[in-house]
């Protein structure tokens, strides 16, 4: 098929008719139109286009590109599809304009192929490319170049046309990082109209062969699974002939829900915010705690004083506006969020205190767990702030910490059980639990934001081989009074189909929650009714304990959901009749009686030995007195002979000392 169009006048002036034809070349489907447009653009009339748009021979245009996409500051290059030779001539018109300009005459400026630029301040910029085409070169390109251009090749009376669609674009930019400090793993890092990227460690050179494609992505691996850190970027970008390079600071951060809390002079309002994430808000659920008040937020969607505030669920906002809130909205409250998919759903939440004055950092809530041994026990207590880690110490003083990374399979036999530590929670699951698990475990909770001190509370853990386990394993008791006994299904509330307690004496009764105080059994024994077995306890009531009811009791029932009843026994007794208690007094006793023979019979052996050591001693001094007496009489006698007076006198005081001897002697004695 041929394409002819004619024309009536030529672009010289003369009236004449004109015949192009596309023998010269086919055309593309895409160039159709930009031949249409040159027809109709030039006032040529079709001669025969019936098939232009279908005809599989229409496969090239004439000019050449059809159309481009070119960034200020950049230059184009429009050529017409056919060499040049002797004699043709070569038109451009810009857009806007009614006139044809040829590329070979002399310009405005004096010199050959130069024409005047659109915005002579830019200097010259319009040149004919090459002397064997028909082209032009279009030089630090502007928005006001934007448009259609059209080329025209002149060969004798024939005339080979084509327009092209120049769209001009802003120079691209980088993203913009400078109202933060870094760019997480999650946003958008691709400039606009990305052709291709190269993301590049800071060490790295070009060492990825395949560049990515429209888009600019890091490929973490299992060595690196974040990408945090410094990243170069090199880019090629629609419109722009120089790639783009910059460098990125990427830090990652997980997930998570800012809260915050603004308070009025007659509203409040609580906000929960998911952040770092490219997953939509699902549902929003927000609670308060003094009375577990829940509240469905709905955009657009309000209750009595309380209505959904914010910019809805695709930008991340979940907040709540209380009007007029009262004493009770004044306290703690939690927000439960739920985001993702369809191929995955997320739950994360906060914790917020709407208190005049805050309190400081306390567990408010902890209880004490009855596990199976084999089975799965779960420890928890709850906080009243954000908490920033928490951790567990068993009865044997070993500790387990847990966040929410800690998750199941990861090759330990315990991990994280909660929503999420920023709603307060601080929990552990252990699979498989034993016996020797059985004591006092504490649960200890920081939150740096509000407190350097940890805070601390303590559960009583037991595990046992059976799905039904008492309270206690010994309840003291008193004769005469009342007292309550009881057991409880594992998992907790799991309901009795019915219970059962055969007593110390052989006397066995099933309870329910119809026998009440005023229907006792035996006018001693009837149901607790604050803990009844549809709540999974087995709870007895003794109006008076008898010495019947002291000893060995056993709890049984059959659990919802099991085939085999299950059982626990556990002991009632007295301070005094504890037999523990009554053996360790005898044996203290004759302990005592055999302790204080000992010490009797060592305090007699020591005055033996102390009596005999005296004796030796006193019987030493009186033989060395006698000995000294009996020297000085033979001393005395010699002097008498030599000297008779003075011997009288010297006799005389010998008498006395001998006599005071004696006395010594004899008091000596007295006082053994």
């Amino acid at each position: 098929m041929k394409l002819d169009c004619t024309t009536s006048q030529s672009p010289d002036g003369n009236d004449h008719s004109q015949k192009w034809s596309n023998e010269i070349l086919t055309l593309t489907m895409d160039r159709t139109i930009a031949i249409l447009l040159i027809c109709v653009a030039s006032g040529v009339q079709l001669a025969s286009a019936e098939n232009l748009l279908t005809n599989s021979n229409i496969m090239h245009g004439f000019i050449f590109p059809g159309s481009v996409t070119v960034a200020v500051g950049e230059s184009v290059h429009l050529k017409i599809l056919v060499t040049m030779i002797d004699g043709d001539r070569c038109l451009y018109r810009e857009p806007g304009s009614d006139q044809d300009v040829d590329i070979h005459a002399p310009s405005t400026l004096g010199e050959p192929h130069v024409i005047a630029p659109s915005n002579t301040s830019e200097g010259t910029r319009n040149v004919n490319v090459d002397a064997d085409e028909c082209g032009i070169k279009i030089l630090n390109i502007n928005h006001v170049d934007a448009g259609f251009w059209r080329l025209t090749l002149v060969r004798d009376s024939d005339l080979i046309r084509g327009i092209s669609m120049v769209n001009v674009i802003d120079v691209p930019t980088v993203p913009d990082t400078s109202d933060r400090d870094s760019i997480a793993g999650l946003e958008e890092i691709t400039p606009t109209g990305t052709n291709y990227c190269y993301v590049l460690r800071d060490s790295d050179e070009h060492t990825r062969d395949t560049p990515m494609y429209e888009q600019c992505s890091l490929e973490v691996d299992e060595m690196d699974p974040t990408g945090t850190g410094h990243w170069n970027v090199i880019a090629g970008v629609q419109g722009y002939m120089r790639e783009m390079h910059f460098a990125i600071n990427i830090e990652h951060k997980d997930e998570q829900i800012s809260p915050s809390v603004h308070r009025g002079a007659d509203f409040h309002v609580l906000m929960c915010n998911l952040q770092y994430s490219r997953s939509m808000i699902r549902f929003c659920r927000f609670v308060r705690v003094a009375d577990n008040l829940g509240l469905n937020m709905l955009p657009g969607v309000g209750w009595d004083r309380y209505r959904y505030y914010g910019n809805g669920f695709d930008v991340g906002d979940c907040g709540l506006e209380v009007e007029e809130p009262d004493t009770i909205d004044k306290g703690l409250w939690k927000c439960v969020v739920g985001y993702g998919d369809d191929d995955m759903m997320k739950v994360a939440g906060a914790i917020m205190d709407n208190s005049d004055e805050e309190a400081a950092l306390a567990i408010i809530s902890v209880e004490n767990v009855n596990a199976l041994s084999g089975a799965e026990m779960t420890l928890q207590c709850n906080a009243n702030k954000p908490l920033d880690y928490c951790w567990f110490r068993d009865q044997d003083g070993e500790i387990y910490s847990v966040s929410e990374n800690l998750v199941h399979g990861e090759g330990t036999n315990y991990w994280y059980s909660g929503i999420s530590l920023a709603l307060g929670d601080c929990g552990i699951r252990f699979k498989p639990v034993s016996e020797n698990m059985t004591g006092q475990w504490s649960c200890h909770v920081g939150s740096t934001r509000y407190s350097s001190l940890e805070v601390s509370a303590g559960m009583d853990v037991k595990v046992g081989s059976s799905q039904i386990i008492a309270k206690a394993d010994t309840v003291v008791a008193t004769v005469g009074t009342a007292l309550v006994v009881e057991c409880s299904s594992i998992p907790k509330n799991t309901p009795f189909q019915y219970c059962r307690f055969v007593t110390p004496s052989g006397q066995a009764f099933s309870l329910d929650e119809g026998i009440t105080s005023d229907q006792a059994i035996l006018n001693n024994y009837y149901s607790n009714p604050t803990h009844e077995p549809k709540k999974g306890y087995c709870s007895l009531v003794i109006l008076s304990v008898t010495s019947s009811d002291l000893g060995p009791w056993i709890c049984a029932g059959k659990i919802a959901g099991h085939a085999m009843e299950q059982h626990t026994m556990f002991e009632v007794t007295t301070i005094q009749s504890q037999p523990d208690q009554a053996q360790l007094s005898t044996a203290g006793i004759v302990g005592m009686a055999i302790g204080a023979g000992v010490i009797v019979l060592a305090a007699i052996g020591l005055g033996y030995y102390s009596f005999r050591r005296r004796l030796r001693k006193l019987t030493t001094a009186v033989n060395l007195e006698q000995e000294m007496e009996t020297r000085a009489t033979e001393r005395a006698e010699a002097i008498q002979q030599r000297f008779s007076v003075v011997s009288l006198g010297r006799r005389s005081s010998d008498g006395s000392r001998q006599s005071q001897g004696s006395d010594n002697q004899l008091r000596s004695v007295e006082r053994l």
